[in-house]
């Protein structure tokens, strides 16, 4: 082979994986019995108290910082401001969750919801913390539309 063609082949292979990497999402594709059983992690492990820092991105890119205190909503800011209280329970676990189950919903409707062909226009990624079960991450895209949403759970720390 000749360092020409050496040289191309490096740099090729080195664009295919810098083209995966920066194409690549912390989830993976999942559906309602992987959200069940995160939900059922949760419910079995979940703590009464716990502060969670969520970083979304997309339409509204924000930073969200939640306290819980007995299963309560005491606290919250998005890019520290203070938050109305009727959306305190927006960022909790279990408003992420109902989210999710939303968007599986939607997922299922998706020409009449985002007006695309079908389920196959709508990618959900997830992924799932193994000991309590929240979610860590979380994309929507809908396929030829900017209507991309994605949140990563940035810190998890129970009280």
């Amino acid at each position: 082979m000749s360092p020409r063609s050496i040289g191309l082949f490096v740099g090729l292979t080195a664009a295919a994986v810098t083209l995966v990497l920066w194409n690549r999402s912390d989830g993976d594709a999942f559906g309602g019995n992987e959200l069940d059983a995160a939900k059922m992690r949760w419910n079995d492990n979940r703590p009464d108290d716990y502060d969670l820092v969520v970083v979304t991105k997309g339409a509204r890119p924000a930073r969200h910082e939640i306290k819980v205190r007995g299963r309560r909503v005491v606290s919250r800011t998005t890019d520290g401001r203070e938050v109305a209280v009727r959306l305190l329970g927006t960022w909790t676990v279990s408003g992420m969750f109902e989210t999710i189950g939303l968007e599986l919903n939607n997922q299922a409707q998706a020409q009449r919801v985002y007006g695309v062909t079908g389920p196959d226009d709508v990618t959900l990624n997830a992924d799932f913390d193994k000991k309590y079960g929240y979610p860590r991450v979380f994309l929507r895209h809908v396929h030829g539309q900017k209507r991309s949403i994605e949140w990563k759970v940035e810190s998890f720390t129970p009280r």
